[in-house]
């Protein structure tokens, strides 16, 4: 069971707003339901007719009291289109074996008449728990909503026989007036045709089809609300979904960032072509020397020298200059 497929929006709810709810999902999957409700329960009905023709009273009775085998049909197809799963009437059929050991037996016998059976349906059968667990988790779910399961139980069997009832004046409506009670004469025999009494637990089926999957939805809803508000799937939703957002932000945040850190891609340098092609030697040596005679590389300095008046100047002015600031320094060279 994942909380996030989910189809219907988690909020505290009053019980009777949840059992509510439960009516209003078999009316959204009504198709799925009624195939895979008619796939087992109209052969098991034709079954049970046929094999006792001289007993079809106990027909019916057996009818009666295999309910809690129809409710976990039921429940199977609830229970998965609840969380967004499409059920046919094949994947119905192969769960039968399985939907066999949720605890059919006891509730076929000690259990039997229960009155809160559809509200703990989904703990033997969905959440597959056993001895003291299961007898904990009745507990607790039991401490509050006890009343409103048995109040749906005891609503839900009137509706039933009132529907029973109707369906019966609706025949006698259907009958010729002048035929008054003279029709109905097979119908209150004390030994009425086989036909009758087929008729009678056809009528019974069409009762039990009609009231007993808006019963188990109701339980199933009031289950699902009663678990909402003692573990918080509200809040538990809210949290996931924020995660989820946060996330996603995370992740594009994410993908700016080395987007923007990441290396540039600039455009390979190239050296530039040459403007002309080059000169030759003699108009290099022309153009070095015009260039050399520029004012720009022009560099003159004055010299003072103290000087014999009778001193003939042999050496450059500044090697001389060099000579008598330093005259150490011949002799080192000399050496």
């Amino acid at each position: 069971m994942r909380l996030d497929d989910i189809t219907i929006h988690i909020r505290p709810r009053s019980p009777w707003e949840a059992m509510d709810l439960g009516l209003r999902l078999v009316q959204v999957c009504w198709r799925p339901l009624y195939r895979s409700w008619l796939a087992v329960v109209l052969p098991l009905f034709l079954l049970l007719n046929l094999l006792l023709p001289d007993a079809m009273w106990l027909a019916g009775l057996l009818m009666w009291w295999l309910k809690p085998f129809y409710d976990r049909v039921v429940l199977h197809v609830l229970s998965r289109e609840l969380f967004g799963e499409h059920v046919s009437v094949l994947d119905t059929l192969r769960s039968l074996p399985g939907l066999l050991k949720t605890g059919l037996l006891l509730n076929l016998t000690l259990l039997r008449l229960a009155p809160g059976r559809s509200y703990t349906l989904p703990v033997w059968q969905l959440e597959g728990l056993r001895g003291k667990a299961r007898r904990e988790r009745l507990r607790v779910l039991m401490a509050r909503t006890a009343g409103r399961a048995y109040g749906l139980f005891f609503v839900c069997l009137h509706v039933e026989f009132i529907l029973l009832l109707g369906l019966y004046g609706l025949i006698y409506m259907l009958l010729p007036q002048d035929s008054g009670f003279e029709a109905m004469g097979p119908l209150l025999a004390d030994d009425p045709p086989y036909w009758v009494e087929l008729a009678q637990n056809a009528l019974y089926l069409l009762a039990i089809s009609l009231v007993e999957p808006f019963y188990v939805a109701a339980g199933f809803m009031l289950y699902v609300n009663r678990r909402a508000g003692l573990e918080a799937w509200d809040i538990e939703l809210v949290f996931r979904r924020l995660a989820q957002r946060l996330q996603g932000l995370a992740t594009a945040a994410l993908i700016v960032l080395v987007v923007g850190l990441g290396p540039g891609h600039a455009p390979p340098l190239q050296a530039a072509e040459t403007a002309s092609p080059p000169l030759p030697v003699t108009e290099s040596k022309r153009v070095i020397t015009e260039i050399l005679a520029h004012e720009d590389f022009a560099i003159s300095r004055s010299i003072t020298l103290w000087l014999p008046k009778d001193f003939e100047l042999d050496q450059d002015p500044e090697e001389l200059a060099d000579e008598d600031r330093f005259p150490w320094l011949p002799v080192l060279l000399a050496r």
